[in-house]
């Protein structure tokens, strides 16, 4: 097997682990999504989506510290940016924000946010809200 090849297939490998982990962290969070706890792709309440997100960000060890205005410490860069390259919402504007980002980790705890949040919505577990801005 050529280089290629064997790359492609780790890649899926790591790939489907990162799906099944996400795919379980929403199983596991299901509860709070159908309460409605958890945000839902219409909410616009920050204090249920930064519910998702601390629960996304303590799973996958991307927690950060706020060292002053625009620097933050911590979390696993290396682990963000696989994040960053596996997750099928990092290309997406609310993750997709260039250099907007002052560390790696803010970026992939938004991706995979995002991924739990299409698990449970796809799943029928998120209680869909009208956006009070779709109201105007």
């Amino acid at each position: 097997m050529d280089l290629t090849k064997q790359c492609a297939t780790q890649l899926q490998t790591i790939r489907e682990a990162y799906t099944s982990e996400v795919v379980k962290l929403a199983e596991e969070l299901r509860p709070r999504f159908e309460a409605g706890e958890l945000a839902d792709s219409t909410d616009s309440d920050f204090g249920p989506k930064e519910r998702l997100e601390a629960a996304c960000v303590e799973r996958f060890g991307l927690e950060t510290r706020k060292v002053r205005a625009g620097v933050y410490e911590g979390g696993d860069r290396d682990l963000a940016l696989l994040i960053l390259y596996l997750s099928p919402s990092s290309d997406t504007e609310e993750v997709n924000r260039g250099e907007q980002w002052v560390h790696e980790c803010l970026a992939a705890a938004a991706a995979v946010t995002l991924d739990v949040l299409a698990v449970a919505t796809e799943r029928g577990w998120t209680r869909r809200v009208a956006s009070p801005r779709a109201r105007r």
